[in-house]
């Protein structure tokens, strides 16, 4: 929030906004420490999400991830597309 024009800080609303953020903000915190469902869910969907980031790092980046192996030698041979490039 901006400062009253006379440079004497934050406004009665700014303050007003500012603690009702505050207290939304304990009050999310608080449910999600007492719901411990809610705190599973969030758990498997950071676990999905590092998995698939860890995936498309093997992939793009040349790093293994130990499930797959990107190198070219391990690929087998576009021979399929031969006909396409030559036409």
């Amino acid at each position: 929030m901006k400062t009253n024009r006379d440079g004497k800080g934050s406004s009665e609303l700014a303050k007003a906004i500012a603690e009702a953020g505050r207290v939304a903000k304990t009050m999310y915190l608080l449910n999600y420490i007492d719901d411990a469902g809610y705190r599973n869910r969030n758990l498997i969907k950071l676990n999905h999400s590092k998995q698939r980031h860890q995936l498309a790092r093997g992939a793009f980046h040349g790093r293994s991830t130990g499930r797959y192996d990107f190198t070219l030698t391990a690929q087998p041979k576009a021979g399929g597309l031969r006909p396409l490039r030559q036409a």
